[in-house]
């Protein structure tokens, strides 16, 4: 039975880290993270569910509830397991295990671009549809790993958020210091504007 705000916040927490962190979903993923049979796993659980109500120590009942109210944080990682590692040899040799680069490195990103500093809400928030701010079929709200000296690959000390403006602008024309001195400010401004205020940016 879950008894306190703490404790929900606890378990909030460490369902993620097992089901959209570590991204234990299949018997053979227990298996391995037990250090089991994957047989031994299968007869001491029915289910994946019954693993993970198991590890948090809940009911099954409990479970759903506790799914529900962490959808949108999940959905969110899964985003950014899809579209910044996932079928991405170079990332993975660099950074890891996706829960390494998760934990370890992408918050503390603070979840905004590197040289303009817009968050990822805003940025999402200026290309949602039906009525985006910004339009394009080429750019979105992703935030793009960006490999400050190209040449030395994805290490994490190598490696910064930028939002696809700002990765486009900069490409490997432009040193992280240079567009940092003479363009991310503008940047800065300009979608901050564009979010707060009725700046028209009509591109089609």
């Amino acid at each position: 039975m879950i008894t306190s705000n703490n404790e929900i916040d606890e378990l909030k927490e460490k369902y993620l880290d097992i089901v959209a962190i570590k991204r234990i979903g299949t018997y053979k993923q227990i298996a391995e993270y037990k250090e089991k049979s994957v047989d031994e796993i299968k007869n001491k659980y029915k289910s994946i569910n019954s693993f993970i109500a198991s590890e948090l120590k809940i009911e099954l009942n409990e479970l759903k509830n506790l799914e529900n109210s962490v959808l949108d944080k999940k959905n969110r990682i899964d985003k950014i397991f899809k579209n910044q590692f996932s079928g991405n040899d170079d990332r993975k040799e660099g950074f890891g295990s996706f829960e390494d680069f998760y934990s370890e490195w992408y918050v503390k990103q603070n979840d905004q671009c590197y040289y303009c500093k817009t968050s990822y809400m805003i940025l999402e928030q200026l290309f949602e549809e039906p009525n985006p701010k910004l339009k394009s079929a080429k750019f979105n709200e992703t935030l793009h790993i960006e490999q400050i000296v190209p040449k030395d690959g994805y290490r994490p000390e190598n490696c910064r958020l930028a939002c696809s403006l700002c990765n486009n602008a900069k490409s490997d024309l432009i040193s992280k210091e240079n567009y940092k001195k003479y363009f991310a400010g503008s940047m800065e401004r300009f979608l901050s504007d564009l979010s707060t205020t009725n700046l028209k940016n009509e591109t089609y």
